[in-house]
């Protein structure tokens, strides 16, 4: 019985230095990133809420109905870019909800500046100044 415990023993530090050795090379990985803490957390949450307040904007008309096809052709370009918004955060959301576990932020802003490009003149570059301003202290709920 003291031998098949010991040879658990070695078992488990075996199968310790192989986990500390994979956990060694995610931490080399890992280094490009920062801590994901309280503050970052709550600015993009913050994000989210202002990005949710324009996707809504963008998607209802405040207005008459019109028969304008000026203005159908108008609202048919916003609807597209608050799509395509609501598509770049809805993993946002999901992230938030699992208080950021896993959250990648280099592929999240990469997406973005592909956002930004897709749809410039849209003035998406927007919601990375949120962003900042909100780390910084300045709290801006319009785009």
């Amino acid at each position: 019985m003291l031998r098949a415990a010991a040879n658990g023993g070695i078992a488990l530090l075996f199968q310790s230095a192989r986990l500390a050795g994979r956990v060694a090379e995610l931490g080399s990985l890992a280094v490009t990133t920062r801590t994901m803490n309280e503050q970052i957390k709550t600015a993009y949450r913050h994000l989210l809420y202002v990005a949710m307040l324009a996707i809504r904007n963008d998607c209802q008309s405040r207005g008459r109905e019109s028969s304008n096809p000026f203005e159908w052709r108008r609202q048919y370009r916003r609807s597209r870019v608050a799509g395509a918004t609501a598509d770049w955060l809805h993993n946002l959301a999901q992230f938030s909800s699992l208080d950021f576990a896993r959250f990648d932020e280099q592929q999240f802003w990469s997406e973005h500046t592909h956002l930004c490009r897709r749809f410039s003149g849209e003035r998406l570059e927007r919601y990375r100044e949120i962003f900042d301003e909100y780390l910084a202290g300045r709290v801006s709920i319009c785009l």
